[in-house]
């Protein structure tokens, strides 16, 4: 498993990005939930499976296709130190097993396909 959880001070309470051998066509986000006001700003954005959430600003590299679908979207609400993300929420218990405690109570696990976030740098 490639992580940036080791980036983190406390990684029990961080975002992070993973690559699972079991899915190597996939990446998977640890993202920290949006508020319900945030939520609602990108409720049109969103499909069916969808969650929205955000990273902090710098994390990781914006050129990432990852924050495509967020990028260009305003609202009083939204906090400009928080890069939002849109990802297809992870549902697959075999999936969640191996993030086991790494997601806590105010996180999310989301995936993307591997190109949306080809740059961890």
């Amino acid at each position: 498993m490639i992580t940036t959880a080791d980036d983190c001070p406390n990684k029990w309470d961080c975002p992070s990005v993973h690559d699972l051998d079991v899915a190597p066509e996939r990446r998977y986000v640890v993202s920290k939930l949006a508020t319900a006001a945030e939520h609602a700003v990108f409720r049109d954005l969103l499909e069916a499976g969808d969650i929205v959430g955000w990273l902090p600003a710098g994390f990781l590299d914006e050129r990432n296709a990852l924050f495509d679908r967020a990028r260009h979207v305003t609202g009083e609400v939204l906090d400009p130190a928080r890069r939002y993300v849109i990802t297809s929420a992870v549902r697959d218990p075999r999936v969640l097993a191996h993030f086991g405690d790494l997601v806590s109570r105010n996180e999310q696990l989301g995936t993307v396909p591997v190109r949306d976030l080809a740059v961890i740098a």
